[in-house]
């Protein structure tokens, strides 16, 4: 593009002009750019495409590195591509940049939960507690709690917390499976039946 018609000070303007507009999209905020990259991850995570969906957080989190969110969402790309090793480290990452971050912190729960360590079933019901200091009606986390504590031998305990659980979601059909095995547990035959009816 030329401007050979115009004065030199109206040259020294449209020149200006160009590198302004040129360089616009390379000033953007680091968050902005992770922002973008976040929300376009979680459309490809939603289409149940977590290959594609792994760049987008990957991105994000290299754009802001001290994001936690974006390492929590890039676990659960890996997690969704099959990639434990990989879903465990970054969500781990997550709770290292921020531990009271919730939804990583109840993702690792679960986690925990699945194991038949005992240490580790004990961490898992510690966290899921505190964490229902600060949400104290949050479904999920009252039924990762039961199932962790159905695992540890309190199925009392597990029934307290699916009760809660049900009165907050009670069309969840896992809550009243987990409900249905916790009154197994404590040999209430005819009370795990009436569940599931």
């Amino acid at each position: 593009m030329t401007f050979t018609g115009l004065p030199y000070r109206g040259r020294l303007m449209a020149a200006l002009l160009l590198a302004v507009i040129a360089t616009a999209g390379c000033t953007r905020s680091p968050e902005a750019k992770s922002a973008r990259f976040m929300e376009e991850g979680k459309k490809l995570l939603e289409k149940k495409d977590p290959g594609r969906a792994i760049l987008q957080f990957r991105n994000a989190a290299q754009a802001t590195p001290k994001n936690a969110e974006a390492f929590y969402q890039l676990s659960l790309a890996y997690f969704a591509a099959g990639d434990i090793r990989f879903g465990v480290a970054t969500l781990r990452k997550a709770l290292e940049l921020n531990p009271k971050h919730g939804p990583a912190q109840l993702r690792m729960a679960q986690l925990m939960a699945m194991t038949n360590d005992p240490e580790m079933l004990k961490d898992a019901q510690q966290r899921l507690e505190r964490m229902l200091q600060d949400t104290p009606n949050d479904a999920d986390t009252l039924h990762s709690l039961a199932f962790t504590e159905l695992k540890l031998g309190e199925p009392e305990d597990a029934v307290a917390h699916l009760n809660r659980a049900l009165t907050l979601a009670p069309q969840d059909v896992l809550v009243a499976v987990s409900m249905s095995e916790a009154r197994l547990k404590q040999k209430d035959v005819k009370g795990a039946e009436q569940i599931l009816i």
